[in-house]
């Protein structure tokens, strides 16, 4: 046993005998725990894992599902017989299956979907057993060391999809190395990640290691041409509107003086906030400052009947539909911790605004040195750039036409990825 599979079991069956214990005191936790209780008699009672030749798509939470489903519809449309199967670690990814079970309108792509095995090499030893797969394919960085060395002994062909490589990950990238150099080839969202790779995986076959691209692109895009109008958008017309979308308490402080500023001097000027996380306490402090800095024409999400006036909405999923009337989106989290979702807003070809931490997301790292969305060192800075895009129509389209051009290179990367995937496998084509 190396002395990184040591320290990584010793460490990981710590954490698992403390997250047991804390589960009461946290609901996330506990339903984590709870999920996987008879996993293994689940997954032993679908028929369409007992013949085997199931691949298994693995994915973290509800960010990385959205990678993993083009790369499987893509998938599904060339061999629809081909099992497939999608686990994910976190609860949080339940609640977006279940999402995506009630509002798709075409097949699901996956036979089964459940919570991955707690990696354990017995529990992941019975759970390989019962899922026989012909490859397994992981989403960004989901990396088991366990499952991945189980995996490998049964030369099953592992595949690394939408990786990227953060810089606070590659400060610790020499513990997992091990395990990266078990795949058999790894595509990236961004070539920073692939030239970093590159150089750490030294006998890695150079072909096997590349930058396919951002699979999420081709979501939104699929989400935005087939979304329909809605009856509220009417009363959204011939207005400045700016959708602050999945802003948390720093967002808004960064936000504040540029609302003041947009409302004084723009006419017809309409903000639209969307907290990622819509608490009682957040919204009411959302309203009270709009009321009473920009006037009684401010209301709830939940209350609206089509008057004038900013809104701030008390309830989710409703950020996509909204960047349909946006003229202007900014994207929160980006003064908090980590930027959100940019794809959702450059999809419609709003001009984007985000603020200075964006290291988390490779696409606007890319569009930042693109100059395809404008990235707000402060409140100033924001507050101007607001300004600029409302006033200086050049500035504004050159953000429109250079995020549009990054969508068109990357609604490829799905196909790029299923294209490797079944060159591999070699699955029998499917009349």
């Amino acid at each position: 046993m190396s002395a990184s599979t040591f320290w990584y079991q010793t460490l990981y069956s710590l954490g698992v005998g403390v997250g047991s214990l804390a589960q009461p005191l946290h609901p996330k936790l506990k339903s984590g725990i709870q999920g996987r209780r008879k996993l293994l008699e689940r997954i032993r009672a679908i028929p369409a894992f007992q013949k085997g030749g199931t691949l298994w798509f693995h994915v973290a939470s509800a960010g990385e599902l959205e990678q993993a489903l083009p790369i499987m519809d893509e998938i599904r449309k060339r061999y629809p017989d081909q099992p497939q199967l999608l686990t994910y670690f976190s609860p949080s990814a339940v609640g977006a299956v279940e999402n995506e079970r009630k509002r798709r309108q075409t097949p699901l792509p996956w036979d089964y979907a459940d919570y991955s095995p707690l990696d354990f090499p017995s529990r992941v030893r019975e759970f390989v057993d019962a899922v026989n797969p012909k490859a397994f394919i992981s989403i960004h960085r989901e990396v088991w060391p366990n499952l991945i060395a189980e995996l490998d002994s049964r030369k099953v062909p592992l595949f690394l999809c939408a990786a990227q490589i953060s810089a606070a990950s590659r400060r610790q990238f020499r513990w997992v190395k091990p395990w990266y150099e078990k795949f058999k080839w790894i595509g990236t969202v961004d070539q920073s990640s692939s030239d970093f790779l590159s150089a750490k995986l030294k006998g890695f076959d150079p072909q096997c290691l590349k930058k396919i691209g951002d699979p999420r692109v081709n979501r939104v895009v699929s989400r935005r041409q087939n979304s329909e109008s809605k009856d509220w958008e009417r009363y959204f017309t011939h207005q400045t509107v700016l959708v602050c979308g999945s802003i948390w308490p720093r967002d808004f402080e960064a936000l504040k003086p540029a609302l003041l500023e947009l409302d004084r001097r723009i006419p017809n000027f309409r903000v639209v906030l969307v907290p990622h996380e819509p608490s009682p306490k957040f919204v009411a402090a959302l309203l009270r400052w709009m009321v009473e800095n920009l006037g009684h024409r401010s209301h709830l999400w939940s209350q609206w009947k089509g008057e004038e006036g900013h809104l701030v909405v008390d309830g989710v999923g409703w950020l996509a539909e909204l960047y349909r009337v946006a003229t202007l989106a900014f994207v929160g989290g980006s003064f908090q911790k980590r930027v959100h979702n940019i794809l959702e807003p450059l999809a419609y070809t709003i001009p984007t605004l985000t603020g200075p931490l964006i290291k988390n997301s490779a696409e606007a790292l890319e569009l930042q040195s693109r100059h395809g969305i404008a990235v707000c060192e402060d409140p100033q800075s924001l507050k101007s750039n607001l300004l600029k895009l409302i006033s200086d129509e050049p500035f504004a389209q050159q953000l429109q036409q250079e995020s549009i051009a990054f969508l068109v290179e990357s609604e490829e990367a799905a196909e790029r990825y299923a294209d490797l995937i079944c060159h591999e496998i070699d699955p029998s084509p499917q009349q």
